[in-house]
């Protein structure tokens, strides 16, 4: 969120302009919610606004500030936003909202992820599934419905969330994520006339451009978010002795890979080398 923040300063409710548009909540204000806050006047935190010249945006706070209306109160503790450069209000307004008391629904997460895709296409499906509180498979289903009624564009580009871009096949939505792609018919027929030697090289080439592919699907696999998620999955499914010989598997594989990437032109960050 591009924006800077403020202590909370009193804020007339009259300087406050509530854009729907930026607004997370599908279905608006809940009238059981605001009867509830006006109930409890005394337990409101402070609403979220972001300063607009002389007025401000609400970002945070839709049900309070009709409580406060109904209950006659002109003036609110607010937390003010200064914006730095562009900001996305939208997404600064969900996630305000998805860190206090009323929960937002499905159909809000929902609504939040077309409009991340629409933003951006080449989002990852785990990092719009970060952003919007859903699961990666939701997401792709999301964006494939967006894809069909051609709201958005499609893309074989991914971009996850530290920046990195990978490349999606045609089918890989149907092929299970770690699984190696098919062999191309392009390469069957081309090995009808080849030498024995083009022939493996063939095969070499189309293991690692097919293990590329599967490996980048880690983008898109839930719970990896962190590789310290990883260990603990593996030990709590496999037990100890089966994870330690998964890592013995992993590790002379990996460095084989890792090798061959160093002499195709790779170069490792410094926390990788």
């Amino acid at each position: 969120m591009e924006a800077s923040v403020n202590s909370p300063a009193l804020i007339d409710i009259g300087l406050i302009d509530v854009e729907p548009q930026i607004q997370p909540r599908v279905a608006g204000v809940k009238r059981e919610h605001v009867q509830v806050l006006e109930a409890n006047l005394d337990g409101w935190a402070p609403i979220v606004v972001l300063r607009r010249g002389n007025r401000y945006v609400l970002i945070d706070g839709a049900h309070r500030v009709v409580a406060a209306q109904n209950l006659g109160v002109t003036a609110l503790p607010a937390t003010v936003l200064e914006a730095i450069g562009h900001s996305d209000l939208r997404s600064m307004a969900f996630q305000y909202n998805v860190a206090h008391g009323l929960p937002l629904t499905l159909d809000d997460r929902r609504s939040h992820a077309v409009y991340l895709l629409n933003c951006d296409s080449t989002a990852s499906n785990m990092e719009v599934a970060r952003q919007a509180g859903l699961a990666p498979t939701t997401v792709a289903t999301i964006r494939d419905r967006l894809e069909r009624a051609r709201e958005i564009s499609p893309s074989d580009q991914r971009v996850a969330r530290d920046g990195t871009t990978h490349t999606v096949s045609a089918s890989s939505q149907s092929r299970p994520l770690g699984a190696l792609p098919d062999v191309g018919l392009g390469e069957t027929i081309g090995d009808l006339f080849s030498s024995a030697d083009r022939k493996r090289q063939r095969k070499i080439v189309s293991y690692f451009q097919r293990l590329a592919v599967a490996l980048v699907d880690q983008y898109d696999l839930e719970g990896f978010e962190t590789i310290d998620n990883v260990p603990a999955a593996c030990t709590l499914v496999l037990g100890t002795d089966k994870a330690h010989a998964l890592a013995c598997v992993l590790g002379p594989a990996a460095h084989n890979v890792l090798a061959v990437a160093r002499v195709l032109g790779y170069e490792p960050a410094g926390d990788e080398a």
